[in-house]
């Protein structure tokens, strides 16, 4: 079954019957996540509860870390969307399949997480179910597990139409519902429409241009805001500028890769070969977080390490980095003459 198009745009019409049914999978996956989240949130800052349970060290600490950014994030993006889609008017296919698609990030980064929170149960050998506080986190771990796992089953069951050619794109409808908020809040919205007119004019189409170039400008953001907490937390020292390196990375594999996968970025003209440069960065910023949380692991499989402390960290984060990032550019390289031939 297609979608009829409203012009050149495939969109879902007021009655169509896949609609309640992408609603519903949309908020049993958000919720989920949300309560996931909410749970991560709680045993990771209440100093008392993350002292019993099973996955306080890493590799398992590392994604519950990233989970506390990147599952709010998918929430976000899929919120704002969320806001624009009417009853009463049509839905574009590609906001839809953004809503769709954020709903999944958050979920799949949830389950990545819980994975590694039940991991930790049964290898890092810390559980103690005889503990009150250990016994109910592994209770709550199980219910939010349990709630992720039946979200991920509500979305696989929906199917959302493909999206066509001039569809709005993620920035398209996030300058829309800025708009919408500044007509309702009347002249006191007038400062929030200014901002968002000049975004739309002079940002967004900068944006579009450079995507990659622009995620970096996030990431950065994001590791200085990493860094600056640090530092006040524990004074100026190399573990501060460690972890806005990480940080930095983390957060521009997750831009790249997720921006794209949603569509925050209409995608424009590019040559292969910057195609091919963008991926390697991707790979080599993701494997910095994954180097640091399997540390101990690769330390010992190479017999590496030295005193292991922020030296020997730096030096195998960046290590990690630039070999995901050759070997992937390398090989998509040798993938691309071969087919050129």
């Amino acid at each position: 079954m297609t979608s009829p198009a409203l012009g050149s745009i495939t969109v879902l019409f007021p009655g169509d019957l896949r609609r309640p049914a992408i609603g519903r999978a949309v908020r049993a996956a958000l919720l989920a996540a949300l309560a996931f989240w909410v749970f991560t949130v709680t045993t990771k800052e209440a100093r008392p509860i993350y002292e019993q349970v099973p996955w306080a060290d890493d590799p398992y600490d590392t994604f519950v870390t990233l989970a506390l950014f990147f599952v709010p994030l998918a929430g976000l993006a899929a919120g704002a969307r969320v806001l624009l889609c009417r009853r009463a008017e049509p839905l574009p296919a590609a906001r839809a399949r953004g809503v769709v698609r954020a709903a999944w990030i958050a979920v799949a980064a949830s389950l990545a997480t819980a994975a590694a929170d039940w991991a930790g149960v049964l290898l890092a050998g810390r559980t103690n179910l005889r503990d009150v506080v250990g016994a109910a986190a592994v209770l709550a771990l199980a219910l939010t597990t349990a709630a992720l796992l039946g979200g991920a089953a509500a979305l696989a069951r929906i199917r959302v139409p493909a999206a066509s050619a001039g569809q709005p794109d993620g920035i398209a409808d996030g300058l829309a519902l800025a708009f919408q908020v500044a007509r309702r809040l009347g002249p006191a919205g007038r400062p929030l429409a200014a901002v968002a007119a000049a975004a739309d004019a002079r940002v967004a189409p900068l944006v579009r241009r450079r995507p990659a170039a622009s995620a970096a400008l996030v990431a950065l953001a994001f590791a200085i805001a990493l860094a600056l907490s640090a530092l006040r937390e524990e004074g100026p020292s190399p573990v501060a500028l460690l972890i806005g390196a990480v940080a930095a990375c983390a957060m521009f594999a997750f831009a790249v890769a997720g921006g794209a996968w949603l569509g925050v970025v209409a995608p424009g003209p590019s040559t292969a070969a910057h195609r091919r440069l963008v991926v390697a960065a991707v790979a080599g910023a993701a494997a910095v977080p994954a180097s640091l949380a399997f540390r101990d692991a690769i330390w010992s499989a190479t017999g590496t390490g030295g005193s292991r402390g922020p030296g020997s960290l730096a030096a195998l984060v960046a290590s990690a980095g630039a070999a995901a990032f050759l070997s992937v550019l390398l090989l998509s390289t040798l993938r691309a003459r071969r087919a050129d031939h």
